[in-house]
């Protein structure tokens, strides 16, 4: 859905919820759409992501960090670029 100006937040969350078995997920450039909601989302119903792109998703804070690192256990790729509201306290977060 990279750069899918038509998605909403309750888009993602559809699509997490049914789709539970997405291993690589690119919403980068989905700005309006992209929130700690959707991230957390993506998280409980896709716990097999490997790969997410939330380049550009200037919407998402810490507490998006927060549910990945709980939930997706086998996230190996993760693209952050252009997320200010992200702070390093975030990354290093456990």
């Amino acid at each position: 859905v990279r750069s899918c100006k038509g998605i909403t937040s309750n888009g993602l969350q559809c699509i997490a919820e049914h789709c539970p078995h997405l291993r690589v997920v690119d919403v980068s450039g989905c700005k309006h759409a992209v929130d700690n909601t959707a991230v957390a989302a993506l998280a409980s119903g896709c716990p097999l992501l490997t790969s997410l792109n939330l380049n550009m998703c200037d919407r998402i804070t810490d507490q998006a960090l927060a549910s990945l690192s709980d939930k997706c256990h086998n996230l190996e790729v993760l693209d952050l670029g252009y997320c200010d509201r992200v702070t390093d306290e975030g990354l290093m977060s456990p």
